[in-house]
C-alpha cells in the first residue's frame, strides 16, 4: 500500500529545488516542506515492505541526495541562528512549528536512504557538510542531554522542543554509523575530516560512557524510542539500545579503517580513552553484536602493550 502514487512521487522529485535562506518559512518553502513530508511517509511505508524501496534508487541521483543534505543543514542553521530571534520577538505560529519539524523530517528520510552506499556516495560535494552536521549533532547531544532529560515530560512547551532536539541528535548517530559503514567508498578527505580533524572516535567513546539514550527514573531506567522516553522492562535491561548499537558499530568501522591504521596517532590520551571501552565489552554485548569481538581482542592487545610499556618505563627510572 502506497501513501502517494509513483506518478506523484515523480512529480514531487522533479519540483524539489534549493531553498534560499531568505525563503525559509515562506509560501514556497511550506509547499516544499509538505513534499518532503510526503516523501518521508512514503519511504517509511515502502521500507517496511522492501528494503530496496524505489525512493532509494531515486536518491542515488546526486542532485536529489545533495539537495536533501543541503536542506537538512539549512534547517539546522535556521534553528540555531534565526529561531532564537523569532522566539524573542513574536508568538509561535504554525509556520514556526513546521520550520522546527522540518529538520527531524529530513533526518528521518535520510536515515532510511543512507543505508544504501550509493545514496551516501551521491551526496557528493555536500559530504563534508553532512559529516560536520553529524559530528556537531553528536557533540551537542553529549553537551546538553542532561538538561533535556530534566525538561522532557515536565513542561509542555519545553518538552516538545527538547524532544525534537534529542530526537534529531540521536538520529544523526544513525547517519554517522551509515557513513562509517561506507568509509572505503567515501572520499579520503571525509574520513580524514572525521577521524583526524574532529577526532570522532573520542566523541563516540564518550557517548558510550554517558549513554544519553537512557534516563533514570524512580522505577529504574527509561530509553528514548520513537521520540519519547519509555520504561525499560527488567527483562530488557541487557538488550542493546538501538542508538547504542549505532555508536558501537561506528567505533568498530573507524577503529579498523585504513585511515586509522595509516595516519591516526594513538597518543597516550587516545589510548587511555579507548581502553575505557573494555569494561563495556562483556559477553552479553558481544553476543548481540558479534563483530565487536575483534574490537575486544584489539583492545586487549593494546592494554597488554600499554602495561608492558609502563613496566619498562618503571624499570628504566
Amino acid at each position: 500500500m502506497d501513501y502517494i502514487s509513483s506518478a506523484e512521487v515523480d512529480a514531487i522529485l522533479g519540483k524539489l529545488s534549493p531553498t534560499e535562506p531568505s525563503e525559509f518559512g515562506g509560501e514556497q518553502w511550506l509547499r516544499q516542506y509538505a513534499s518532503w513530508s510526503k516523501l518521508n511517509v512514503q519511504a517509511h511505508i515502502s521500507s517496511s515492505q522492501n528494503p530496496n524501496f524505489p525512493l532509494i534508487e531515486e536518491f542515488q541521483n546526486e542532485r536529489l541526495a545533495s539537495l536533501l543534505v543541503r536542506e537538512l543543514v539549512l534547517s539546522d542553521v535556521w534553528r540555531l541562528s534565526v529561531m532564537p530571534k523569532i522566539q524573542a520577538k513574536t508568538k509561535r505560529s504554525v509556520k514556526f512549528y513546521f520550520a522546527r519539524f522540518q529538520e527531524v523530517t529530513l533526518l528521518n528520510l535520510f536515515e532510511l536512504l543512507s543505508v544504501n552506499q550509493h545514496v551516501v556516495q551521491a551526496v557528493g560535494q555536500n559530504s563534508v557538510d553532512l559529516a560536520d552536521y553529524c559530528y556537531s549533532k553528536a557533540s551537542q547531544l553529549l553537551a546538553k542531554f542532561r538538561g533535556w532529560h530534566e525538561k522532557i515530560g515536565r513542561d509542555e512547551h519545553v518538552d516538545e522542543h527538547c524532544e525534537l532536539d534529542l530526537s534529531s541528535c540521536l538520529l544523526s548517530l544513525v547517519i554517522l554509523r551509515n557513513l562509517a559503514d561506507n568509509l572505503k567508498t567515501l572520499p579520503v578527505s571525509i574520513v580524514s575530516f572525521l577521524l583526524k580533524e574532529k577526532d570522532v572516535l573520542m566523541l563516540l567513546v564518550a557517548l558510550i560512557e554517558e549513554r544519553p539514550w537512557f534516563r533514570k527514573n524512580e522505577k529504574g531506567r527509561e530509553q528514548f524510542v520513537n521520540n519519547r522516553f519509555v520504561q525499560v522492562e527488567s527483562s530488557e535491561l541487557d538488550a542493546v539500545n538501538i542508538f547504542e548499537a549505532q555508536v558501537w558499530i561506528a567505533i568498530l568501522h573507524f577503529f579498523f579503517s585504513e585511515e586509522a591504521a595509516t595516519s591516526y596517532e594513538i597518543t597516550d590520551y587516545r589510548k587511555n580513552q579507548l581502553l575505557r571501552l573494555k569494561k563495556y565489552l562483556n559477553e552479553v554485548l558481544v553476543d548481540q553484536i558479534p563483530a565487536l569481538a575483534s574490537l575486544q581482542r584489539s583492545l586487549e592487545q593494546l592494554s597488554i602493550a600499554n602495561s608492558q610499556a609502563q613496566v619498562a618505563g618503571s624499570l628504566g627510572q
